[in-house]
């Protein structure tokens, strides 16, 4: 798997962990929901997913690559989801949450709170 990739899994997480706490949903299947509504809006963004992702690998970590390129197994910093969320969160917030959340399909997800 390329960085990249792993980075925009990520984003989808944190995503989701964004709708299921400021967002009301009107389906039982809320964790089930909420990845797939924020796949797809991830997936539409894939701008901000590039925004976030220079935030979260800096330039000067693979000199002379392409960082997009860069397998996960090639990586000297810590790529958990905690990690990610501690230096990307506010990222995710701004660059993908804030473009997104009037994209949301109001039958599923009726109510915005923040």
């Amino acid at each position: 798997m390329k960085l990249l990739q792993l980075v925009e899994r990520l984003c989808v997480k944190k995503i989701a962990d964004i709708l299921r706490k400021n967002v009301d949903c009107s389906r039982d299947d809320r964790t089930e929901t909420d990845w797939l509504t924020a796949e797809t809006l991830v997936m539409k963004r894939p701008d901000a997913v590039h925004i976030v992702f220079q935030e979260f690998v800096p330039q000067s970590t693979f000199p002379g690559q392409d960082p997009e390129r860069v397998s996960i197994w090639d990586v000297p910093f810590d790529i958990r989801y905690e990690a990610f969320d501690r230096l990307c969160g506010q990222a995710d917030w701004d660059h993908l949450y804030q473009k997104i959340k009037d994209m949301l399909p109001q039958d599923l997800y009726p109510r915005i709170r923040h």
